[in-house]
C-alpha cells in the first residue's frame, strides 16, 4: 500500500514506494503530471529531507545489550555514559572518513565513546585478515592505517571475532558499513559529520516517559 502525503516542498506530494523490500520516497507534483525521484535538500539547514525520510521508513532498531563489546576498539573513555557501537570494515572508505569525526564529537560531548567492531562486511578474506590484525593489536593507529590503505602486519593471535561480527550483523539486519547503533537502539547507516552525530545522540536521549 502506497503512502501519500503533502511534502515539505510546496506543490509536491511525497509518495513512499516499495522496491526490493525497501521503501523509498518519490515526489509527484499537484498536477499529477510529473514524478520526481531524487534528493530534496533544505538549503537553509542543509537537511537531506529525502534521506531522513528514507531512514525513518527503513529504520532498524536493535537491543545494544545483544552486542558483545570485548573485541571492540574504543575511541574515547571506555567508561563513558553514552556508547555508540560502530560496525566498520577496514577497506571501507566512508568508515575511515567517519572515524575522523569521532574525535570532534568527543571534544564536544566527552560523555560519549565509540566502540568499533571491525570486520569484513562482504566476508572478504583479505579484509577479514586486516580486521583480525587490528583486533589482535587493539591498536587504533593500525585501524587508521588500514582505513588509509596502508599495509599492516598480519594477525598476531587467533580470533573468531571477525566471523562472529559478520554473523551478528546479519542477525541484526545491518546491511553495509559504516553502521552505528545509538544508545536507544536506532541503527544509522553511512557517513555522518560530527554535528549530525551529536544531533542524533540528543534524539537518542531517553525521555521521562521512557524512564518510567
Amino acid at each position: 500500500m502506497l503512502t501519500v502525503e503533502e511534502s515539505p516542498v510546496h506543490g509536491l506530494w511525497v509518495v513512499d514506494i516499495v522496491k526490493q523490500g525497501r521503501k523509498f520516497p518519490v515526489y509527484i507534483d499537484f498536477s499529477k503530471e510529473f514524478l520526481i525521484s531524487g534528493q530534496v535538500v533544505r538549503l537553509k539547514t542543509k537537511e537531506d529531507i529525502t534521506g531522513s525520510r528514507f531512514e525513518r521508513l527503513n529504520a532498524v532498531s536493535v537491543n545494544p545489550s545483544e552486542i558483545p563489546l570485548e573485541d571492540a576498539l574504543v575511541v574515547g573513555n571506555p567508561s563513558a555514559k553514552r556508547k555508540i557501537i560502530v560496525f566498520s570494515d577496514p577497506d571501507c572508505h566512508f568508515c575511515g572518513k567517519l572515524h575522523h569525526e569521532f574525535k570532534t564529537v568527543i571534544e564536544k560531548a566527552p560523555d560519549v565513546a565509540f566502540f568499533v567492531k571491525i570486520y569484513s562486511r562482504n566476508n572478504n578474506p583479505a579484509s577479514a585478515e586486516k580486521a583480525k590484525a587490528v583486533i589482535c593489536s587493539k591498536s587504533l593507529s593500525m585501524m587508521e592505517d588500514a582505513y588509509a590503505g596502508k599495509k599492516i602486519p598480519p594477525p598476531t593471535c587467533t580470533t573468531n571475532a571477525v566471523e562472529e561480527t559478520f554473523q551478528l550483523a546479519g542477525k541484526l539486519q545491518i546491511q553495509g558499513t559504516p553502521a552505528l547503533v545509538f544508545p536507544n537502539g536506532k541503527v544509522v547507516s553511512g557517513y555522518r559529520p560530527a554535528d549530525v552525530l551529536i544531533q542524533l545522540l540528543e534524539e537518542a536521549k531517553p525521555t521521562a516517559k521512557d524512564s518510567k
